[in-house]
């Protein structure tokens, strides 16, 4: 699924990053990204290592995260942790923390983690990925143009039974539910099933 959110603020900890409104959530996507100023600013107040890949013995060479020609690769020790990112929609905060947002390596000096968020060059929105949707369970209403997030259970087998019919709608106080402008047109078999009649599902 793919729709556009306006998200009002983003912060890193308690400092606020200048970002474009626009955010595209996007389950083909598995990472989370932005443009090439807030991601570096993010990389930076978060105190990671940045790099670019080099053609030179050691194939990598350390940069400011906030320069403006970006980064490839924001590196950190997989013991740290960082302040949350925190993405604010219709007035809800949705945090990602150490755990969301790193991914552990193994190299050959040892393991490390790097950060899961980029910068692409001449975007100007965000991209909130399936570091975001498994963080918070998200439901596409395409037929209504909003989307709704639920904090997702984790390690639940019942989580796709007890979700088979979810109403967007009827959720609105787990989280959220947003108007949005949807980006693509699904095809009906992409539509979630309609809900039955006064349904109460529970996570």
């Amino acid at each position: 699924g793919l729709l556009g959110l306006c998200l009002r603020k983003v912060f890193v900890g308690s400092a606020e990053i200048p970002t474009s409104k626009l955010a595209m959530i996007d389950s083909g996507s598995t990472i989370l990204a932005g443009s090439m100023e807030s991601a570096g600013l993010i990389a930076k107040l978060l105190g990671m290592n940045c790099y670019i890949m080099v053609k030179t013995a050691v194939g990598i060479e350390k940069v400011e995260c906030d320069d403006p020609f970006g980064f490839e690769m924001a590196i950190t020790d997989c013991r740290t942790k960082l302040d949350p990112i925190i993405f604010q929609a219709g007035g809800t905060p949705y945090e990602l923390d150490t755990h969301d947002l790193l991914r552990e390596i193994h190299m050959e000096l040892g393991s490390v983690c790097i950060l899961d968020l980029f910068g692409v060059p001449g975007f100007p929105g965000g991209v909130l990925g399936m570091k975001f949707m498994r963080k918070y369970y998200t439901v596409f209403d395409f037929g209504n143009n909003k989307l709704g997030f639920a904090e997702a259970a984790q390690n639940d087998d019942s989580i796709c039974q007890a979700d088979a019919y979810l109403n967007v709608k009827d959720r609105s106080e787990d989280k959220g539910v947003h108007t949005v402008a949807p980006t693509v047109t699904p095809s009906p078999a992409t539509n979630p099933p309609p809900s039955p009649a006064n349904s109460n599902t529970n996570d």
